[in-house]
This record gives C-alpha cells, structure tokens and sequence, in this order.
C-alpha cells in the first residue's frame, strides 16, 4: 500500500516492489530522482501493470496518431494490416526500423518492460550491459525483475537522474517517450512520490530490553520449618545464573525498506504513447 492510499495487487504489486529494489541497488537515493524514476516508471507501465505492449488497436486513425512510421504508409495498409493481427500491426509501425530487418522482429521486439523496450537494437544494447541473452529471449524483458534492471540502466545510461534530481519533469519526459506524452499524469505521480518521502519511517532493528518483572510476595509462615537434611551427594556443576537477553526486532518482520515500500503511487490508467 502507497501513502496515497491507493493499493496495487498481484502482478502490479510485484512489479513495483522489484521497481523499488532494484532501484536501491542502483545507487537511486537523492529523494527527488527516486520520485521522478517511480513516476516515469509506473505512467509508463500503466501504474505497473502493462508490461507488454499491446497492438489491439480499434481504430486506424489511433495507429496513424502514434505511428508517423505506420501513418506514411496510409489508411489503407493499416486497415489491412489490423485485419491480419498484431504481428502485422507491429511490421507496420516498427518493420524496418530500431534494427527491425529480419520479418517477425517487430512484434518479436516489441515494447517490454517499464521503459517499453523496443527493436533489436536496443534488446541488444541492453542485453550486452546487462549480461543477459534478450535477443534469443526478448519475452524476460517483461518479467519483474529484468525489467526494473532495464529501466535503472537505462535511466543511467541516458543521464536522466541529473534532471531529475533538478527537478526537471519535461527534460525527464522527453528522456523517455521522446516527447512530452502523459506529462500532466507524470507531474501528478512525481507529487504523490515526492509528498510520500518526507514522512520519516522505520529503516533499522531495534533492540528492546525485555522487562524485570517483579519479585512475588511470599507469605509470612507461622509454623517452625523443620531442619533440612545434610546433603552428601556433591552438587552439579554449571548452576550459575542465566544471562538475561535483550528481545530484538528485527526490520525484516516489519518489511523490507519499509521506507521505499510506502513510497506513494496514484494509478490514473495513464497510457504512453
């Protein structure tokens, strides 16, 4: 659950938690990048729950509007190509183009992951930063943890956290969507994160002493106790008293970074274009 009170289950919950780790591993910490790179991220990814990008389009004038690749190529040939399915659909936006040469690398590349990933070339780009094999397996760019990877190294490869750590919401936008689509969304989830971080939270253990409870009261005894019995018998050894421990809770029980984990989140279904 955010601080803004919205709450994300299930696969959008996973994906923003791994979001949130690996943003830490990172090195993300000045509050107004880690803000800006939540918001970016999840306007991006629909508040966490698209990863995979879709090319059920109902209308050609939608592809033409996203689509100048697509749109030059007329209203005729999209109609076309929506009648055929999404892998013609994605030849006409992406064939060609982003190291899209061979036939099927369109919709085999097409936009995963937080940033949307797309095109042969950047799947390569990104597999030989991070050691992982996306061009034989594109479809790990979508799962939780690839696709937080991508986006913090994409984020650092292009020099976004000097914006945003400036505050500079439209820099940041053009960044990532090569334009200013979904700014007023972004600039609404950047308050919500922002407002979310100066609230102080837990971070560490503590250590709590376990309390001295009081000694009981013995009754008084009116009648003589007899004298106990010599005792022969050598007494064991290792009677010493025990050491009192202190109880410690540890953070882990509370959660994780409890910190990031209340970072705000406000999903507005906001789509990138």
């Amino acid at each position: 659950t955010n601080k803004a009170g919205s709450k994300l289950s299930g696969s959008a919950s996973r994906n923003e938690d791994a979001l949130i780790r690996q943003m830490d591993r990172a090195g993300i910490t000045d509050p107004k990048e880690r803000a800006m790179f939540m918001a970016q991220m999840s306007h991006e990814s629909a508040g966490f729950t698209r990863m995979d990008e879709s090319f059920n389009y109902r209308s050609a004038d939608r592809i033409m509007e996203v689509s100048k690749t697509a749109k030059s190529k007329g209203r005729t040939a999209i109609e076309q190509a929506m009648a055929q399915g999404p892998e013609a659909v994605a030849e006409i936006m992406y064939g060609g183009r982003m190291g899209n040469v061979n036939p099927g690398d369109a919709y085999k590349f097409r936009g995963r992951g937080h940033i949307q990933l797309t095109g042969r070339n950047n799947y390569e780009a990104a597999s030989k930063a991070l050691g992982i094999d996306l061009v034989k397996h594109p479809e790990l760019a979508s799962k939780p943890e690839m696709a937080a990877k991508i986006a913090t190294w994409y984020w650092q490869k292009n020099n976004l956290g000097d914006m945003a750590r400036a505050g500079n919401t439209k820099g940041v936008r053009r960044g990532i969507n090569g334009g200013l689509n979904g700014l007023s969304d972004v600039v609404t989830k950047y308050a919500s994160y922002m407002a979310s971080l100066q609230t102080p939270n837990i971070t560490r253990a503590q250590t709590v002493s376990a309390p001295t409870p009081a000694a009981p009261k013995i009754p008084a005894i009116q009648h003589k106790i007899p004298d106990a019995p010599s005792i022969s018998e050598q007494l064991a050894s290792g009677s010493g008293k025990r050491n009192q421990q202190p109880i410690v809770i540890n953070s882990n029980e509370v959660g994780q970074d409890v910190k990031d984990r209340r970072i705000a989140h406000v999903v507005t279904g906001g789509l990138s274009d």
